[in-house]
């Protein structure tokens, strides 16, 4: 009886040593009033690209702030939309589909996508990608770019919320308004 109770244990031991829980999703950022927006800090990792912003497994073309009047109108996004052009880069180690989101964290806007590569005919509020880790554009060992492009409502701070297979990344980036 005594040698089932420590096997029974054992095996309890055992199980709970290796079944690892997944990682839980970060929380979503949420900003004060008056508070100033916390972007995600820009990264030079692939040299040949300009910097990014995000942590393993992906990563968004972002110096951090980004200037309104530089944007460009849209025809795909309703006014006053305005529009820039971003690459994703996902790392190939982790494979999967690709589900992005953003929204405004100081005021109610949502951030619109549209793929450049086969170029999306509407803008819409998800951005998916069915095999993140395949794509049409040439890309850097270990990784695969994706070339999109985003729509922001007005000047603000926005959250870009990527899941790729079971790991969630959240980048901040301010679009600022001044002369």
């Amino acid at each position: 009886m005594h040698a089932v109770a420590i096997l029974t244990v054992a095996l309890i031991l055992t199980a709970c040593a290796s079944s690892e829980a997944p990682e839980a999703a970060p929380a979503p950022v949420t900003l004060l009033a008056g508070a100033s927006c916390p972007i995600t800090a820009p990264d030079v990792m692939l040299p040949a690209l300009a910097p990014v912003a995000g942590t393993f497994p992906l990563w968004v073309t972002s110096q951090g702030h980004e200037q309104w009047s530089d944007m460009s109108s849209t025809q795909l996004a309703p006014e006053p939309y305005r529009t820039g052009k971003r690459v994703w880069v996902v790392d190939t180690r982790a494979p999967g589909k690709l589900r992005i989101t953003g929204r405004q964290l100081d005021g109610t806007g949502i951030v619109l996508f549209a793929q450049r590569e086969p170029e999306d005919k509407e803008a819409s509020p998800v951005l998916e990608i069915q095999s993140a880790e395949e794509g049409p554009m040439g890309s850097p060992p270990g990784f695969q770019l994706h070339g999109f492009l985003i729509y922001y409502p007005g000047p603000g701070c926005y959250q870009l919320t990527g899941t790729l297979a079971d790991q969630t990344v959240q980048i901040v980036v301010e679009i600022v308004d001044r002369p």
